[in-house]
């Protein structure tokens, strides 16, 4: 039960550190998968660390979530202001154009 233990606080350790990756998304997101696989596949902890570590567990995922919500956000005002630009240069070519013609 201790070695369990050790293993899921590694993975809580690894679930953190993906808050910093520098990987593409959907790689990011396989490997939050994967951590989550290994922690259902770990044993059971001590009774007296399971309340913690289940409560110190979740408390990363969500923040993981987050995560994930603030970055497709940010990506979608990305691409919302590049629309924009797209568009004005595109209207600033067609009155170049006009004006040549």
């Amino acid at each position: 039960m201790k070695q369990n233990l050790q293993i899921k606080l590694g993975l809580i350790e690894e679930l953190k550190g993906l808050l910093n990756a520098e990987e593409k998304m959907k790689e990011t997101f396989e490997h939050f998968k994967d951590i989550q696989g290994r922690w259902k596949a770990a044993g059971q902890v001590p009774k007296s660390e399971l309340n913690n570590l289940w409560q110190t567990y979740h408390h990363h995922v969500e923040n993981f979530f987050d995560y994930l919500r603030i970055n497709n956000d940010l990506r979608d005002i990305e691409f919302k202001r590049n629309l924009e630009q797209k568009t004005v240069l595109c209207e600033k070519l067609k009155l170049f154009l006009k004006k040549k013609m």
